[in-house]
C-alpha cells in the first residue's frame, strides 16, 4: 500500500514537472483563447450594462397650492348656493391635488402604448437594423417589457405608495434623457386629460344650472301664488273692516282700542288681540276688532297691498331670496369664476404644469451582474486556455507513454 502511495506521489510530481516544462504550450493556448475572446467581444460589441433605479415623486406643496383656490371655490359655491356643484364622475370629484396627479402619472406610465411610443419617438432602438416593421415593433414590445415599474407594498407619510422605475441600460445619460422625454409626454397626457374633464365638468354644470333655474322658477311661481292669494284674502277682510269703521264713524284709531291697551285686565286683551298684542292686531286682518284701527289706517293698508299686487313685483321674502339665487345662476357667475380660476392654474400652461416627475438626480446606478461583460469573457478565455493547455499536455504525455510501453513489448 505504501508503495502505491509513493507511486501516486511520484506520478503527481511528474505531472507538475511536465506541465512546467511545457508551460509554453499552456501560454500559447491561453493566448489563442484570449484572441478568440477579444474577437468575439469586437464582433458582438459587448458594452457595460448599468441597472438604473429612479424614484417617481409627487409635486411639491407650493405647486399643489396653485390649485387650492379653485378647489375651495367649488366647495364654497356648492355650500353657499345650497346645491352640489362638485359633480361626481367615474374618477371622483373634480378636484386637483398631488395624490390625484400622482395617480394619473403612474396610470399613464403603465400604459404600454405610451412607453412604446416614447421608445419609438426617442429612437431608443434603431429601426434600420430590423428587416421589416413587424420585427421592429416586436423588438419595441420586448424592450418595453424589460422596463420594470415597481410599487412599494407599504404607504408613506402621505398615505401613498412609493413608485420607482428600474431598467438595465448601457448608456446612463441616454436613459436619463429618455426618462425626461417620457416625463414630458406623460405630463402632457395628464394635462390634456384634466382639460377634457374640466370641459365636461363645466358643460355638465351648465346643464345642471339650467335645471336648477327651472326648479327655482317653479318655486318662485308657487310661492308668489301663495302670497298673492293670502293678500287677496287680506284685502277682502280689510275692505269689510273699512266698511264697518266708516259705518260706525271710526276715522282714526278708536279710543276703545287705547283703553284696552291701557287696561290691566289680560282677559279683555286676550279676547280682542288673540293673546299676541298690538303688532298682531295690525297684521291680523281676520281679527273681528280690526275696524277699531280706523278707516284711514285701514284704507291706507288696502292701498299698500293693492300697489304691491299691481306692480307685478316679487313680494315674498322667500321669493326674493330664491330670485337672487336664480339671477346668479343665469348670469353664469359661478361658471365664469371657475373658468377664470382654471386659467390661472398650471393646467392652462404646458411649460408650468407637472403632474409628477422622475427624481433623475438621485437615481441609484450600479453595474449589472446578470449581463456578460468584457471582463467576464476575457477571464473565461484565460481559464479556458489554461484548461485546454493542461489537457493537451496530459493527453500528449499519456499518448507518448503508451507508445513507449508498446515499443518495449515489441522488442
Amino acid at each position: 500500500m505504501k508503495k502505491n502511495i509513493k507511486n501516486n506521489e511520484n506520478d503527481l510530481i511528474g505531472l507538475f514537472v511536465k506541465i512546467w516544462e511545457d508551460k509554453i504550450k499552456i501560454f500559447f493556448s491561453i493566448t489563442i483563447c484570449l484572441l478568440i475572446a477579444i474577437f468575439y467581444i469586437n464582433i458582438s460589441k459587448i458594452e457595460k450594462q448599468f441597472v438604473i433605479e429612479t424614484d417617481i415623486k409627487t409635486i411639491s406643496f407650493p405647486e399643489e397650492s396653485k390649485y387650492a383656490l379653485m378647489n375651495e371655490v367649488i366647495r364654497y359655491s356648492a355650500k353657499e348656493m345650497g346645491y352640489n356643484y362638485s359633480i361626481p364622475n367615474s374618477e371622483g370629484l373634480f378636484e386637483i391635488d398631488k395624490k390625484i396627479l400622482f395617480k394619473l402619472f403612474t396610470k399613464f406610465l403603465q400604459d404600454e402604448l405610451i412607453l412604446s411610443g416614447a421608445i419609438i419617438d426617442f429612437k431608443l432602438l434603431d429601426k434600420e437594423k430590423y428587416k421589416n416593421e413587424e420585427d421592429f415593433y416586436r423588438a419595441v414590445s420586448k424592450y418595453n417589457s424589460l422596463i420594470n415599474i415597481k410599487q412599494s407594498s407599504k404607504e408613506n407619510q402621505y398615505k401613498m405608495k412609493d413608485w420607482k422605475i428600474v431598467f438595465t441600460h448601457n448608456d446612463v445619460n441616454q436613459w436619463r434623457d429618455f426618462l425626461l422625454y417620457v416625463e414630458k409626454k406623460i405630463n402632457e397626457k395628464i394635462k390634456d386629460h384634466l382639460s377634457e374633464r374640466f370641459d365636461v365638468y363645466i358643460n355638465t354644470l351648465d346643464k345642471l344650472n339650467n335645471f336648477i333655474i327651472e326648479d327655482l322658477n317653479n318655486q318662485i311661481y308657487l310661492e308668489e301664488q301663495k302670497i298673492r292669494s293670502l293678500k287677496l284674502d287680506s284685502l277682502e277682510y280689510l275692505k269689510k273692516h273699512s266698511l264697518t269703521a266708516k259705518t260706525l264713524g271710526i276715522k282714526d284709531v278708536s279710543k276703545e282700542l287705547t283703553l284696552i291697551f291701557s287696561s290691566n285686565d289680560s282677559r279683555i286683551k286676550d279676547e280682542v288681540f288673540a293673546t299676541i298684542g298690538e303688532e298682531q292686531l295690525i297684521l291680523d286682518y281676520m281679527n273681528p276688532s280690526y275696524y277699531l284701527m280706523g278707516y284711514n289706517f285701514i284704507d291706507n293698508r288696502i292701498k299698500q297691498i293693492e300697489d304691491t299686487l299691481d306692480d307685478d313685483q316679487l313680494i315674498s321674502i322667500n321669493t326674493l331670496m330664491l330670485d337672487q339665487s336664480r339671477k346668479e345662476l343665469i348670469s353664469g357667475k359661478i361658471i365664469n369664476r371657475l373658468k377664470k380660476l382654471y386659467e390661472e392654474t398650471p393646467l392652462n400652461n404646458s411649460e408650468e404644469f407637472t403632474g409628477a416627475y422622475f427624481d433623475i438626480k438621485n437615481s441609484k446606478i450600479y453595474k449589472s451582474r446578470k449581463i456578460i461583460t468584457k471582463e467576464k469573457i476575457l477571464a473565461l478565455g484565460i481559464i479556458l486556455g489554461l484548461l485546454i493547455g493542461i489537457l493537451n499536455i496530459l493527453i500528449y504525455s499519456n499518448i507518448k507513454k503508451q507508445i513507449q510501453i508498446f515499443s518495449k513489448r515489441i522488442k
